[in-house]
């Protein structure tokens, strides 16, 4: 504890008086001292003050530099709880942005999937009006195997005495005769064979 000891302190001093005050400050430690100052009414200036420690049988001014210390913790707790619903009210808009965009990325996914809809729908007519649904596509396909098959049946038929009587022709007609390398080899060399 400071028994006895001056200092001297350089503080910002606001006052609305034009007088000497001598105040009583305690500290933390339960120590009282007596803060003089001299000021100017309505000034704000940087003084020297000296402390010096007091009995406690001042409590008259003592309640002065408690209520003046108050005020200025007063102050600073209301610029922190004012700096925290600042923080709170951005914390806020920042989850009421994300929500936002939240809320537009679903409008825009129901957009595309309501779109998306609309044009397979408008397809399945196109292709159901000018092509014909999968059943009618194979039927069809089906359908013109069958002909083709059909027809080549029917050529068969037709034909078929035709074919048989060419095939005994060629097999059964039978005329040896040389080869025709070997008649260009006897013109060559003129040989018999």
């Amino acid at each position: 504890m400071m028994d006895g000891l001056t200092a001297k302190l350089k503080i910002r001093y606001i006052s609305d008086t034009s007088n000497n005050t001598n105040e009583k400050v305690k500290n933390d430690y339960g120590s009282e001292f007596l803060l003089s100052s001299h000021h100017n009414a309505s000034s704000s200036s940087m003084i020297s003050l000296p402390l010096q420690k007091q009995s406690s049988s001042s409590n008259i001014n003592s309640n002065n530099a408690v209520t003046t210390m108050a005020s200025q913790t007063q102050g600073i707790q209301q610029l922190l709880a004012a700096e925290k619903r600042a923080a709170e009210k951005i914390n806020e808009a920042r989850k009421r942005k994300t929500q936002r965009l939240k809320q537009a990325k679903k409008e825009a996914q129901s957009e595309i999937d309501k779109y998306r809809q609309e044009r397979e729908r408008q397809f399945k007519e196109y292709e159901q009006k000018y092509l014909g649904t999968k059943e009618d596509i194979e039927s069809k396909i089906k359908k013109d195997t069958e002909d083709t098959i059909n027809e080549m049946k029917h050529r068969v038929q037709q034909n078929k005495q035709q074919v048989i009587v060419r095939l005994l022709q060629l097999v059964c007609d039978i005329r040896p005769e040389l080869h025709h390398n070997l008649q260009l080899q006897k013109k060559l060399h003129g040989m018999h064979i």
